[in-house]
C-alpha cells in the first residue's frame, strides 16, 4: 500500500523548485563541514577527529541552512540538505543548490532523494569515466520528477518513516543485547575459549574435519541446487552457528564440482592440496611465431 493517501503532483525539479547556488567565502571562520552516507552533513572536526580540509580555504562554498548538496557518487546515498548550522563551508568540490521549500517538507525531499526510485534514477543519468567520480547532468537533475503532495501530508509521511525508523532502532539494540546475552552464556557454559580456563582437550581443526576447497556446482543447471547437502554461501559465515544452509546441493554422480587449472604443472603443484577431480589446459602453439593457436583440455 502507498504511504501516500491524498492526491500527489508531481513535479519537475527545474519547475522553480532548484537553482544553483554560487556563493563563495573568503574567510576561515565559520565551521568546515563534510558529507557522509551514513550521517549525510556533518561538522567535519567531529566526525574526522581534525580539519582534514586545506589550510586555504579561500575557495570553499558557504553552505547555508536548507541548502542541498550533491557530491559524489550521488547513486550511493550523497545528496543532502544542510540543517546543522546557520552557515558553513565546503569543499569547492561539491554542488550547492537553493531550494524553495514553499510546496516542499525538508525533511520529505531528504527522504524522497534517498529512495530506492531516486537511487535508480541517479544511476541511469550518471555521466564520466571515473567509476566513483560520476555526476549527474545539471539538465537530467532538473528533469528529475520530485512527487509533491500537500504539505501536511508530507509531514504525516516523515513523522510515520521515523517512528519506523525508530522501532528498527530498538529492534537493532534489542538484537545486540541478546548477542551479549548469548555470549554470556557461552562463557558461563564452556569458560573463555582462547585462555581454556576450563582445561577442555584442545585439538587442531584438521583432526576432527576434513577440509578441502572446491568449485561451485554450475548455476546453469538448478537441478544442482535441489539436494539435500547444505551448500554454505560466503554471508551465511558471518555467524557464529550454521544450522540449514539457504541454498542445498546435490550428490548425483557427474554433479560433484571439479577444478580446471591452466596448465598441467598448476595440476601437479595443488591438486594434492584440493583432493577433486581436475583437468588442465595443454597450450597449442605455433613455435614458429609463438602464436598460442588452441587449447586442450587433459585430465579427469
Amino acid at each position: 500500500m502507498s504511504i501516500f493517501t491524498t492526491r500527489i503532483f508531481v513535479l519537475h525539479a527545474n519547475e522553480t523548485l532548484f537553482s544553483i547556488s554560487s556563493l563563495w567565502l573568503p574567510s576561515s571562520i565559520i565551521p568546515v563541514l563534510s558529507i557522509t552516507m551514513r550521517y549525510g552533513i556533518v561538522f567535519q572536526n567531529e566526525r574526522f577527529k581534525k580539519v582534514v580540509a586545506s589550510k586555504e580555504t579561500n575557495d570553499y562554498k558557504i553552505i547555508k541552512e536548507g541548502q542541498l548538496v550533491i557530491a559524489f557518487p550521488i547513486d550511493e546515498g550523497l545528496i543532502y540538505t544542510q540543517d546543522i548550522v546557520k552557515e558553513g563551508i565546503m569543499s569547492p568540490a561539491y554542488n550547492i543548490w537553493n531550494v524553495n521549500y514553499s510546496k516542499l517538507n525538508r525533511r520529505f525531499l531528504n527522504i524522497y532523494f534517498h529512495s530506492s526510485w531516486a537511487m535508480k534514477y541517479y544511476k541511469s543519468k550518471l555521466r564520466g569515466t571515473t567509476l566513483r567520480r560520476r555526476m549527474i547532468p545539471r539538465e537530467d537533475l532538473l528533469a528529475m520528477p520530485i512527487p509533491i503532495p500537500p504539505l501536511e501530508e508530507q509531514e504525516r509521511i516523515v513523522e510515520e518513516l521515523d517512528c519506523l525508523s525508530g522501532v528498527i532502532e530498538k529492534k537493532k539494540q534489542q538484537l545486540k543485547e541478546l548477542d551479549a546475552l548469548a555470549q554470556s552464556i557461552f562463557y558461563e557454559m564452556f569458560g573463555n575459549p582462547v585462555e581454556n580456563d576450563r582445561g577442555w582437550e584442545v585439538k587442531k581443526l584438521g583432526e576432527i574435519a576434513d577440509i578441502s576447497s572446491g568449485g561451485t556446482p554450475s548455476r546453469k543447471n538448478s537441478e544442482y541446487f535441489t539436494g539435500h547437502i547444505n551448500w554454505y554461501s560466503a554471508g551465511e559465515l558471518n555467524s557464529l552457528y550454521l544450522s540449514d544452509s539457504i541454498e542445498k546441493i546435490t550428490e548425483e554422480e557427474g554433479e560433484a564440482p571439479s577444478m580446471f587449472y591452466p596448465d598441467e604443472g598448476a595440476g601437479k603443484r595443488y591438486s594434492g592440496m584440493i583432493p577433486l577431480p581436475y583437468a588442465f589446459g595443454m597450450k597449442k602453439r605455433d613455435w614458429a611465431t609463438g602464436q598460442i593457436k588452441g587449447l586442450d583440455v587433459a585430465g579427469d
